[in-house]
This record gives C-alpha cells, structure tokens and sequence, in this order.
C-alpha cells in the first residue's frame, strides 16, 4: 500500500519539527456543509398534538366506557337496595307480647338492637319519627318502623308493664284507638354484616343514622381515614399520587389512597384483592356513587357496617355497636376519647384491639387526636386532655347472652352443600330461623347447669384426672323443623366441635318409644302384657341379657305401656323381638335416625346418633307421625331473586299411634323417669324419655316447642349420672324460660292431630 493510499484512509504521517502546518493541511478534504434546518417549535408542538389526540380519544372513550359500566353495576345495586339492607345473615323477626317475661330495661336493650332509637316524648321530632320509642313510668310508647307496619301494626303503641305480675308485659295498645293487640313484630337482627366471611361472625345489627354520629366521632374518623371526605368527588387525587409514589419506592402496594366512599365500594362491590385493576375499578365506582348518594348518606352507611374488631365470640361492625361492645355506651354518651380510639379501629381493628393491645389503642388514639388537632377539629388543650384519659373497656363479650356461634358454623355447612360461596357472593341476604329469645334461654340453662355440675366433677376429678363434661342443646319447632336454638358445648372459644350436629354417641333409653312405636304401627296394643324378670336372649350364637338400670327387676307382669312409663329394658327388647328387629329399623330409619344394626340391644339404645337426629326422630311423635328434617335457613336472597326453604318431611306413624306415644312419654314426665321436669318447676304439658348409656340424655316436647338434651364426656368417660339427674334439669330450665319469653308457644294440652 502506497502512501497515497494510506492518506485516502485517514492516515497522517508525525508532524515534523518546524514543519509549514499550514502547508500540510492543504491536502486535507473537508466535508462540504449541509444547510441549517430551523425549527419551529409551533409546528412540532401541533405534530404531537396531531399524533397525540387520536390516542387521548380512545383513551377518553374506553374511560367513559368503563365509567358506565362500573356506573350501571352501582345503579343496579342501589335499586336492589344492597346498601341499604345489609347483606348478611339474620335470626328470625321478634316479637314483643303480652304475657312476656320482659323487663323494661331488657325491652329498651331488644329495641335498640333492633334499630329503635330512644327518644323524648316532648321532642316534637321524635313524636313524628318511625322507629322512636320513649320511656314514661310503667309504659313504653313506640312510633313503629316500617317492619312492624308491614306485620299490621299501628303507627303508635303502648306497651304497659305491672311488675307484680312477675316483670311482664300486661297489656300492648293502639296508642290512638285503645284497640288491645297480642304482639309488636321487630325486625330480624343481624348474625353477622356480611356473609362474605368464612367464620360468619356473630353480630349484631343495629343501625344509626348521621345526626346520631356525634360530632367528635365523625371529626376523629374524617382526620384518620379521609381528611377531604366532604370536599373531594369520591377519589382524593392527592392521596393517590401520594400512594403511587409510596408504592413505586417500594416495589409493591402498600398504600391505596382510599377515600371512605372507595372502602365502601371496596366492602361491599368488588373482592378483596390488592391489585390496580381493582383499584382503577373502585375508583370509578366511587365516583358513580358520589353522584346517586349524598355524603351524608355514604358517611351513615360506611359508619353502620365497617369492621371495629371483636368482642369476645361478637364480630363488631359499626360505630353504633361499638360504643355498646367496647364503652357500653350510646353514641351520644361517648367522650372524645373514647370517639377517638373507636376512629382509630377503622385501619386495623386486630392491631389496635384495646382488649389484645392495650397500649397500641392508646398509641393509635393517640394519633388520631394529633390529626385532629391537625385538622383544628379540636385544640390542642382539648387533645392532651384526652390523651390523659385512661382506656377503660367493659370485660369483652360481656353484653351478649344470645351468642350462637355453633348454630352460625352449621349454616357455614349448610351454604357449602348448596354450593353457595359468600366469598363470590358478598351481597347474599341469609333470613334463618333462629330465636334469638330462645337461644338466650338455652345458652343460660347450659351455663348454669353445668356450672354445678363442675362442682360435682372437680372431686371426681382430683381422684380420676378426668376433665369437665360436655352439653349440647337443640331446640327446633316440631311442626315447621325450623331450629330455634342450638348449643354444641361450653364453650365455643375452647372446643368448636358441634356436639348437637357432629358427635354420634348411643342415646340408651330415648331410642325406647321407637319401639313403642313401631309396636303400635304392627297392631300390638299398648295394653299387651310383658314379663319383667331376668332372662336369657339366645340370639345367633351369642346370649344376652338385658338388665334394668340399677340391676332390679319387679318380677310381674307389666303393660307395653308400663314399660315404656318406667324405661324398663326387659320390656323393651321382648317388644322388639315381637315385632321384629328388622321392623323396629325399618322405622327407626324413617324417623330419620341412621338404620341400627338388628340386635336385641338397639331396643335398648346401643345404636349411634346425634341430637340433631334425636330431634328429628321425635318430631314424629309431637306432629302427628310426620317426621320433619330440622333446618336453619330460611331464604336467600341474590340481588332482587328470593328463594325459600321449608323442612323435607316424611309420614312414618298414622296419627293416632303418634298421639299415643305422645301420652305414654306424657305419663313418663309425670310418674317415670322424667319426674325431674316436675320437680324443677315445669307444670305445663310435657312429653319426653331419659336416656342413660356412658352418657345423659333427655328428649321431649310440648305441645309447640321440642328440644334434646345431651350431656357426656368427649372422650366417652362414663358420665356416671343418669338422664333424669343431668340432662332433665337443662330441658326443663329452657323450657320454662322459653315460655316465659315467648307466650304464643304455650298450650293447655296436646292436641290430637
């Protein structure tokens, strides 16, 4: 290569010392010069607008789109009312009646849980609002709600008490005419706020509306959770960009920027999930809400269902109950800091429990009145006042004796086998049949009982080891199957296993009338005639003996009828033998209990079965020999499609067998071995059976009301006592206040069906 060549390649030799620079460069090939082109700003800002506004047009499009989309989901729930009437599950309507054991202390508690409101008669707003009621002496006068109008009550009542008649209600009147009436209806109280939870806690509804609020609670929540609440149009711009930048510098969603109309949407519209696409869809729907309701409305309905923790076995949602769970307080009695720790719960109501975390509730309160004081809602000598305030909360659970969290994990089930997902399906309205009266007074006649049986049991158990005994209760009515109460244990906190619906265990001696029973629907007369003396059963290439409890015998002749009155096990199995063991199934199986095996000692008991399947086969003999399938729920409700359920029913015994059994078991409660009924107190009808195995049973009914009682040890210790010393008592004692606290189930007699 020459070196011309390497001078087209860019290559130049070394300068040489005191060498013509100038001279050098004149065989250097510059690059020619390209004309300068100038622009203008105009002309590129309009280039990107032109580029720009075709896509800002789809994108206007499909937000608008999507905002009348979202817009139209919360239409449609405003018109089915799905804010308004708090989705959830519910006991069954109250009644109010003459002739009811109710004190006036306890009418006020049942009607402020119902959502009455306690007014002055000299308010002339409160003589003109629904759903008022006002104290004055022995009279309680009430502006009915809608519930009661729609059950044909008038618009005023007076509900008068005379305490001599044992603290009861003596007479309910048409405030305005002087017209006598039997009862007042309330409405259904809430199991729970929202079914879309899958321990459906226990809670209770009551509802407040905004001017209830006092001011220092809604000033404490706005300056926690949504200081522009009244100002911005359901999304706080500002939070958000705050949110987004918190977000971005920790590489994952840890704020949202929620305002209290986007937890409401939250809550009560869209699943749980921490995603944008849920967040984009929240705001838009809180915006379409902002528009239909006012910010009073979405104040009031947010402050009645949020979340605020737990008390005891008691899911608390809503401020309203909340002042009475944690203060026992109204709204209106609530002191600024006590206002201020309730504001507090909202953000993390476990976190901040004042019975868990004492001292994280403090701090949080804490917080919340500096916010205020940020917010000038209160000064700041107001504030430290507050502050110095010591927490002081009522002992947790303790206002509620109606807790029925075995009969809730039953419904869980029961919404499982109908493949219905509360999680998929938040606004479901559950209507159940349980009497919130009548698990009151089984909760207590539980308690109580076996509060003295542990004195009984703590001896025994120094010399054996063994623990405490179990009881379980169901109630249901025996013409409808509805269940009204239930009690699967102690103590749900300790043992969540539903004795009534899950352990199977041999009933003994309440198996007998299935006998009697199925003797009856074989044309052997109750009179037939028996020998009561030790004997030898040669059955297969086994023999057995049966043996009265206790191991006498009265060596005569005794009725079929006898035999049942005085549970005498000789009788039982030679009854069965006559009718056939196979027969004696057979029946068993249509009364609802699972088929026994046929051997002599199934007349005796020694099959497996629960209360709740004890219920069911007793139903047949209190309706008239149609058994009925106990059940809890009673409607569902999908947005605006209602569905109804009833009992599956099964004939088994004609009538008149039925009302025989009923006598014979009417005689045993009586003269037999249920005498225990009488001696605790109870002189109204009553039919029933004891059942002594290696536990205590006792089942029996009215001519309304029919309820089985269970009590054992878990681990099958023998129990040791018979039904008629451990299980009677709890019936009776639940029967009677059952009564008492629900009139329109008393009756003079059976009646003949």
């Amino acid at each position: 290569m020459n070196d011309r060549g390497r001078s087209r390649g860019g290559w130049r030799p070394p300068e040489k010392k005191g060498g013509n620079l100038r001279g050098e460069m004149r065989h250097i090939r510059l690059a020619p010069e390209f004309p300068r082109i100038r622009l203008d700003p105009r002309r590129i800002l309009l280039a990107i607008a032109l580029l720009l506004t075709p896509l800002a047009a789809i994108g206007i499009f499909k937000l608008h789109k999507a905002y009348a989309e979202y817009a139209a989901i919360v239409d449609e729930r405003l018109d089915q009312q799905i804010l308004r009437r708090r989705a959830g599950v519910y006991a069954a309507p109250r009644r109010v009646s003459v002739g009811q054991q109710i004190s006036q202390d306890e009418l006020r508690e049942r009607l402020l849980r119902a959502g009455y409101r306690q007014g002055q008669r000299d308010d002339p707003a409160d003589q003109f609002s629904s759903g008022v009621f006002v104290i004055e002496g022995k009279t309680v006068w009430l502006r009915t709600n809608e519930f009661a109008r729609a059950a044909n009550a008038p618009e005023t009542v007076n509900i008068k008490f005379d305490r001599r008649a044992g603290v009861q209600i003596v007479k309910i009147e048409d405030a305005a005419t002087g017209e006598d009436l039997e009862s007042v209806a309330l409405p259904p109280e809430s199991l729970t706020a929202e079914s879309g939870t899958t321990t459906l806690p226990r809670g209770v509804g009551i509802q407040a509306r905004f001017e209830d609020f006092p001011p220092s609670l809604v000033n404490a929540l706005i300056a926690i959770e949504d200081r522009n609440f009244f100002s911005h149009r359901g999304v706080d711009v500002k939070a958000v960009f705050r949110a987004l930048w918190e977000n971005w510098r920790h590489g994952e969603i840890r704020e949202g920027g929620s305002t209290i109309t986007q937890q409401l949407i939250k809550t009560n519209f869209l699943t749980p999930e921490r995603t944008y696409q849920r967040k984009f869809a929240e705001a838009l729907m809180a915006m379409a809400i902002e528009r239909r309701l006012s910010k009073e409305e979405i104040f009031t309905i947010y402050a009645n269902r949020v979340y605020l923790g737990q008390s005891g076995m008691t899911a608390v949602y809503g401020f309203n109950q909340a002042a009475r769970a944690y203060f026992g307080k109204e709204l209106d009695e609530l002191s600024l800091a006590e206002s201020a720790l309730l504001a507090g719960l909202t953000q993390a109501p476990n976190r901040y429990s004042p019975y868990l975390r004492p001292d994280a509730a403090v701090a949080r309160r804490n917080t919340v009145l500096d916010a205020m004081v940020e917010m000038r809602s209160i000064s700041p000598e107001e504030a430290e006042a507050a502050k110095s305030e010591r927490l002081t909360v009522i002992p947790s659970g303790k206002y509620d004796e109606t807790a029925a969290q075995y009969f809730l994990d039953y419904l869980q089930r029961e919404l499982a086998s109908r493949n219905i997902n509360e999680k998929e399906e938040p606004n479901l309205e559950i209507r159940t049949t349980l009497d919130l009266d009548l698990q009151r007074a089984a909760n207590l006649a539980v308690k109580n009982y076996l509060a003295k049986l542990d004195r009984v049991f703590s001896r025994r158990a120094k010399r054996t080891g063994g623990g405490k005994p179990e009881a379980a209760l169901i109630a249901i009515d025996p013409h409808t199957g509805e269940i009204l109460a239930m009690v699967g244990g102690r103590d749900y906190a300790s043992s969540q296993l539903n004795r009534v619906t899950d352990a199977r265990r041999q009933p003994g001696s309440v198996f007998k009338p299935i006998v009697y029973a199925a003797a009856l629907a074989n044309g052997i007369s109750p009179d037939t005639v028996f020998y009561d003396a030790p004997q030898e059963i040669i059955f297969g290439n086994q023999v057995y003996s049966p043996q009265d409890y206790g191991g006498g015998f009265s060596n005569q002749l005794v009725t079929l009828r006898e035999g049942i009155v005085k549970s005498l096990n000789v009788v039982a199995v030679d009854a069965a033998l006559l009718v056939g063991l196979s027969k004696v199934a057979d029946i068993a199986e249509k009364m609802g209990l699972p088929r026994p095996e046929p051997y002599p000692s199934m007349a005796l008991g020694a099959v497996e079965a629960t209360p709740f399947e004890i219920a069911r086969a007793y139903s047949t003999f209190a309706n008239g020999g149609v058994s009925v399938t106990p059940f809890g729920i009673k409607s569902i409700t999908r947005d605006d499609v209602n569905e109804n359920f009833t009992a599956a029913k099964n004939s088994v015994l004609h009538p008149s067998a039925a009302y025989v059994v009923t006598e014979t078991l009417a005689e045993a409660v009586d003269r037999g071995t249920g005498m225990r009924v009488r001696a605790m107190g109870y002189s109204g009808p009553a039919a029933g059976k004891t059942g002594s195995s290696h536990d205590a049973w006792f089942a029996g009914y009215t001519p309304k009301l029919l309820a089985v009682v269970w009590v054992g040890f878990d681990d099958y210790h023998n129990l040791g006592m018979v039904g008629g010393d451990a299980a009677a008592p709890i019936w009776a004692d639940f029967v009677k206040r059952a009564l008492a606290l629900r009139p329109d189930l008393r009756a003079e007699k059976f009646e003949q069906q």
